[in-house]
């Protein structure tokens, strides 16, 4: 049997807190890049995993997300 995973990817633009609510519950893993991680959290979603230079996320995410 496979292991399928829906991923969303979450990223640093223009920021709609229902929307990406809504969005996030229909996928079993959520990949924010850089500043994407506020954006995660601001809608009070954790994400899954998050990956890039990490230049532009705050840095109170950064200590959530450890």
């Amino acid at each position: 049997m496979k292991n399928n995973k829906i991923i969303l990817l979450v990223l640093n633009g223009q920021e709609n807190k229902k929307f990406l609510k809504e969005t996030a519950q229909n996928y079993s893993f959520i990949l924010a890049t850089d500043g994407g991680a506020d954006k995660c959290l601001n809608a009070n979603i954790l994400p899954t995993k998050v990956i890039g230079d990490l230049d532009t996320i705050s840095q109170k995410a950064k200590e959530i997300l450890k």
